[in-house]
């Protein structure tokens, strides 16, 4: 079976994370600096009433990733090639199917997935954190050989997006989430990925940003909206949290967006954070 019983739980999780936490980076970008400092305390945004029926984005990408994952699976022992094919037509059936695939900021992911044959990787360079979103579910289905989430998860966000940081990214989360979900704790896990990508990381940003990541202050960093921003303000708000509220509230302390608490929703999810 692909998610036994406890993989099911942490799914439940990591997308109830996501969907707090895209919803949570919504309503943050509509209030001033002042508001969000008075009213998305951890206090305030367990008053907070988020509306769990409404699947967003991000949400509805997780679970295209899972059910991609979910048809591979019953192929016999599928190749990296059948498991990529099975999540394009499901990303696929997101595009054309889903009503918030229409939306205006989702027109270029839905052209990229779209666009080429099934499997086939893109050569349209987004640049965008979108692919670390929807890659965590790769983590934890591949969580007994991490090397190959790394390389699935990289693989799949290389459907919609050719940029080289958005792809490096998407295959560190899912290697992370496999790490995390084998007993790994969240500074022994990116020590062990920054090794990993050691070789591959030419340009740096991620590797700066997985070790920056794990430093004691990250008060003063603010995130733009680039996968090494969006990564290193997720990782740095989990790692000095205690429960899913607490990482949503240092991402927030830290001026990060949607993307990056939709992310850190993710990663608290892995641990079961409440």
């Amino acid at each position: 079976m692909l998610f036994d019983e406890e993989a099911r739980t942490k799914l439940d999780a990591i997308i109830h994370g996501a969907a707090v936490g895209e919803a949570l980076g919504a309503l943050a970008s509509r209030m001033s600096e002042a508001e969000r400092a008075e009213k998305l305390t951890p206090e305030g945004i367990h008053r907070i009433k988020i509306d769990h029926s409404q699947n967003s984005t991000s949400v509805e990408l997780l679970k295209a990733t899972i059910a991609g994952l979910e048809c591979a699976n019953s192929v016999e022992c599928p190749t990296n090639l059948e498991i990529r094919i099975h999540l394009h037509q499901a990303y696929r059936d997101w595009a054309t199917t889903s009503p918030s695939a229409s939306k205006f900021r989702n027109h270029n992911l839905v052209r990229a997935m779209t666009s080429g044959q099934l499997g086939s990787f893109t050569s349209t360079e987004r640049a965008a954190p979108d692919g670390m979103l929807r890659i965590a579910p790769i983590g934890l289905a591949f969580a007994g050989d991490p090397g190959r989430a790394f390389l699935i998860g990289s693989e799949a966000a290389a459907l919609a997006d050719g940029d080289f940081n958005s792809y490096l990214g998407a295959g560190v989360v899912s290697l992370i989430v496999a790490l995390i979900v084998s007993g790994a704790l969240l500074v022994e896990a990116v020590k062990e990925t920054m090794d990993f990508i050691r070789p591959s990381d030419w340009p740096g940003e991620i590797s700066e940003a997985l070790r920056t990541s794990l430093e004691a202050d990250n008060s003063n960093h603010f995130c733009r909206g680039s996968v090494s921003e969006t990564l290193k303000s997720a990782m740095s708000a989990v790692h000095g949290a205690s429960s899913l509220i607490e990482s949503f509230s240092n991402v927030l302390a830290a001026g990060g967006n949607s993307d990056a608490m939709c992310l850190a929703g993710q990663l608290s999810g892995c641990f079961a954070m409440t």
